[in-house]
């Protein structure tokens, strides 16, 4: 899997981003809304983003 590859791509559709960002949420004990998954589209862009808030 590509750090580039958008999550669209992998089959992320708007129920499975409401799951990923819960589990994101339970790992690092954060709250994000829904729509930073769709703000940071790639595994890339939204490790920086939870960097940035971590």
């Amino acid at each position: 899997m590509s750090p580039s590859a958008a999550f669209s791509e992998l089959g992320l559709n708007s129920l499975r981003a409401v799951e990923f960002r819960g589990r994101i949420q339970q790992l690092f004990e954060v709250s994000i809304p829904v729509a930073s998954i769709w703000e940071h589209p790639t595994i890339a862009e939204l490790s920086a983003y939870l960097d940035e808030l971590l």
